[in-house]
């Protein structure tokens, strides 16, 4: 296949994609949106088979299932020799308790020197995000160290985001921090915390050209030289990968079940606040106690919701229906005539 009609099949691609934005709630906000040019436009979930590197799903399956791929981008990003990588594990979630937010790491990883790393794919511009690359950095630690050990034993960390936009807006391929002294810039203060933010949009005139061509794959999706290529690769066979498809789809139906969740939820709690508005004097224990008795519904119908879809999805893919499944990821009616269908008594057992 030559590059012409590489670049042919991409741009026909790029036509109906629009990059999509951050896995789960972290990184997704309320609605799902679709993003290209930075603009965002409201729309359907993509199907497996359109997924591609910055994606939040394959990204995360296609770098740890892959640490040969996950050492190189590192090389690249860093500028320094990385011998050996070792994955710890992809969507990692880490909660220190249970009242403090939590946070999910795309692939979290370490090196050979020991030096532990957060990669994650960003493809929504958020106000908010050194202070969330803040916020993972802290987690990263308390997860690292135990009570009552030294804390020289706090390994060299790096958070990197790659971003498909310009964050600062400075023209700069990546952006480095480490904390510095303001007084005199030079003294590093040496507590082995480094943070980066890529952008793909850069200025390439310094960079070496595998770099450069990492760089322009992440921006336009085309593989110019044998690294990116061999990501390109990695996304193909990921796409044909049906287990990881059927994961996709559970998740799309999540997610899309959450959100409706959520959208009915405030539209009661917006019904709620009028009464309670118009009516003087409540007692306090009702309040609490109606917060309570909603935070335990919502619980227990995400629960059932969820067992639900994944019985419907094994239905379904047990009578080889996958055009209903694949449908039934991104269209609610649908979704609903299908549960109506199956589980004509409402039951699921």
């Amino acid at each position: 296949m030559g590059r012409n009609h590489k670049e042919k099949e991409h741009e026909e691609k790029n036509g109906k994609e629009k990059a999509y934005e951050e896995s789960y709630r972290e990184k997704g906000g309320e609605e799902k949106a679709y993003k290209k040019d930075g603009k965002e436009n409201s729309g359907r979930q993509k199907d497996y088979s359109e997924l591609c590197f910055t994606d939040n799903f394959m990204f995360c399956k296609v770098v740890s299932k892959n640490p040969e791929i996950c050492r190189h981008m590192l090389e690249l990003i860093l500028g320094k020799r990385v011998k050996a990588v070792r994955i710890k594990a992809s969507e990692y979630a880490l909660e220190i308790i249970p009242s403090a937010k939590g946070i999910r790491m795309d692939v979290y990883l370490d090196d050979d020197e020991g030096t532990v790393y957060d990669l994650e794919m960003q493809t929504s511009s958020e106000k908010n995000l050194p202070k969330r690359m803040r916020y993972y950095q802290g987690i990263i630690d308390l997860n690292l160290i135990e009570k009552g050990d030294d804390y020289e034993q706090l390994p060299q960390s790096v958070v990197i985001f790659l971003c498909t936009f310009d964050y600062f807006d400075q023209g700069f391929p990546f952006y480095v921090f480490e904390n510095r002294c303001e007084t005199m810039p030079e003294l590093l203060l040496g507590d082995g915390v480094k943070k980066v933010l890529v952008n793909p949009h850069g200025n390439r005139e310094a960079l070496p050209e595998d770099a450069a061509y990492f760089l322009d794959y992440i921006q336009t999706g085309t593989a110019e030289d044998d690294f990116t290529r061999t990501i390109d690769n990695a996304v193909l066979k990921a796409r044909n990968h049906q287990e990881w498809r059927i994961e996709y789809m559970n998740w799309c139906a999540y997610e899309m079940d959450h959100r409706i969740e959520k959208r009915h939820a405030r539209e009661e709690g917006r019904e709620e606040g009028w009464k309670e508005g118009r009516e003087e004097g409540l007692e306090e224990g009702r309040e609490e106690g109606r917060k309570e008795g909603r935070e335990e519904g919502r619980k227990e119908g995400q629960k059932r919701g969820q067992k639900t879809i994944l019985l419907m999805n094994q239905l379904l893919l047990k009578e080889n229906r996958y055009d209903d499944l694949k449908r039934a990821s991104n269209d609610d009616t649908f979704r609903e005539r299908l549960m109506a269908e199956l589980f004509p008594n409402g039951k699921t057992e």
